[in-house]
């Protein structure tokens, strides 16, 4: 199980293009940056929600970021596993989509976006875990005929 939600939680850090890794930070136009900064990163997110107003792009491209972050740290440190597996799933599905209809169907296939969006989605319906119980709670011996399960 840990090494779904690692790889579900880090999948977006380096996806690759054309064979090559991207990285989305570091000087525009140099080596392998995808946009460099903020404007440009708002300019890519323009081109995959060309539905939305203008007044919204600015907040949707904070919203995204800011949920991508969110889900890959709760991944990764286990925290909320289920709710930000369907959280990474719902992300990566919308985002695939907009990718899909704003830039072309090889745009998100170069990226692997649907592949994340499926092992998240996967991730969200396999985890099985039980409520954390205290410790006290445990280590007592369930009372003689109790039915249990």
């Amino acid at each position: 199980m840990g090494d779904g939600r690692l790889q579900s939680g880090d999948g977006r850090d380096v996806p690759l293009a054309g064979g090559r890794p991207v990285r989305s930070v570091g000087a525009a136009g140099g080596p392998n940056v995808s946009w460099g900064n903020w404007d440009r990163f708002v300019a890519y997110s323009t081109r995959l929600n060309w539905y939305l107003p203008d007044a919204l792009q600015q907040p949707v491209a904070a919203l995204a970021t800011a949920g991508e972050l969110m889900f890959a740290v709760a991944l990764i440190a286990g925290l909320y596993t289920r709710l930000a597996a369907y959280g990474a799933a719902s992300l990566l599905t919308c985002f695939a989509l907009a990718m899909a209809t704003g830039l072309g169907i090889r745009s998100p296939l170069d990226y692997s976006v649907f592949v994340d969006a499926a092992g998240a989605w996967l991730l969200a319906a396999t985890i099985s875990y039980d409520r954390r119980m205290p410790v006290a709670e445990l280590a007592r011996p369930a009372a003689a005929g109790a039915r249990t399960g």
